[in-house]
């Protein structure tokens, strides 16, 4: 019992702090061999309390056993809960660290976190964290959105929590309600670069390039080993025609992150259009060994052979044009 009530309350609702717990196990360990005296024998006293006398109850052996019931009913709640949390936070761990999201793990998670969650008396951020980001990840995205909206309930000032909540707006179409949630998201930390970042997406959907540039730099600005920004900014840069720089752009997120297969294609793009087609290939190769069942990719792997090929046709001629004036 000792062990079990330890298992179960230690850090009951983020709360109950360890010696607490010891306490706690002690006694109620002690009130379940007495709880037990009270089936086997005809005379109980817990302290100088007399629970049964002649093998009948008294007053305070009802007290007694009530309260048990009590404790015994509230004991077993607080373990279904711990055990639900446990197990969803478990399969949690194991999304962060996938690569790619197991649907049936995520969803398991999402499971055993709202059971505890909709069973616990106090709701806890932590767990509500979770589940929305559990939500993203799944991609659904009105109950990512209710999930940060109750979270923020509690925690208006959590610049975070309304970056995510503006995220999962701006994933549901809803550009305006997100740019709101992002603008606010800066005005509570204006030193993280992410709602810079989103406020970026938020432009470009809304057709306005100019502005999502400007914010991409803004968040270079803040972070400037932002992969995934010189990535938008880098092709950003070069569907304008500002082509150099957006090379520049590309190649540093492929530096930062040597696995995002997207910065390798445009840069392969980028690098065609300014006729350096082998340091394209390179590029492009790059790009299939990362997404090989990629078609977009494959076909301009396709195409950029050709123009290779056209061009040492090219060179072969010219050289023997060149032969033939001799």
């Amino acid at each position: 019992m000792f062990v079990a009530i330890l298992l179960i309350y230690r850090g009951l609702n983020d709360s109950v702090p360890f010696l607490l717990t010891l306490a706690l196990g002690a006694i109620l360990s002690y009130c379940t061999l007495v709880s037990i005296r009270l089936v086997r024998h005809h005379d109980v006293v817990l302290n100088r309390m007399r629970l049964r006398h002649a093998g009948s109850l008294t007053g305070c052996g009802v007290a007694f056993i009530a309260c048990m019931l009590l404790l015994g009913t509230f004991t077993i709640h607080s373990a279904f809960v711990r055990y639900s949390v446990f197990q969803g936070e478990r399969l949690y761990t194991r999304i962060s660290h996938m690569r790619k999201p197991d649907a049936n793990i995520a969803d398991r998670s999402i499971a055993h976190l709202t059971r505890a969650q909709s069973w616990r008396l106090i709701s806890l951020d932590r767990i509500e964290r979770m589940l929305g980001d559990l939500f993203a990840k799944r991609q659904r995205w009105v109950e990512a959105e209710n999930s940060r909206r109750r979270l923020l309930e509690r925690r208006p000032q959590d610049a975070y929590a309304r970056e995510q909540l503006a995220f999962a707006l701006a994933e549901q179409g809803r550009l305006d309600e997100a740019g709101q949630e992002y603008a606010y998201s800066l005005e509570l930390d204006p030193n993280r670069a992410e709602p810079h970042y989103g406020l970026a997406g938020v432009h470009f959907e809304a057709g306005r390039p100019d502005l999502a540039e400007d914010y991409l730099r803004r968040a270079l600005r803040i972070r400037l080993h932002f992969a995934v920004a010189h990535y938008e900014l880098g092709a950003l840069l070069v569907e304008r025609g500002v082509v150099d720089e957006g090379i520049y752009h590309l190649r540093e997120c492929v530096r930062l992150n040597p696995q995002y297969g997207d910065a390798y294609y445009n840069l392969a793009v980028a690098l065609a259009t300014r006729g350096a087609f082998n340091e394209a290939t390179v590029e492009i190769e790059n790009a299939i060994s990362l997404q090989p069942e990629d078609e977009q990719t494959q076909r301009f792997r396709a195409f950029l052979r050709s123009l290779v090929r056209d061009e040492q046709r090219e060179a072969e001629q010219a050289v023997g044009a060149r032969d033939l004036s001799r």
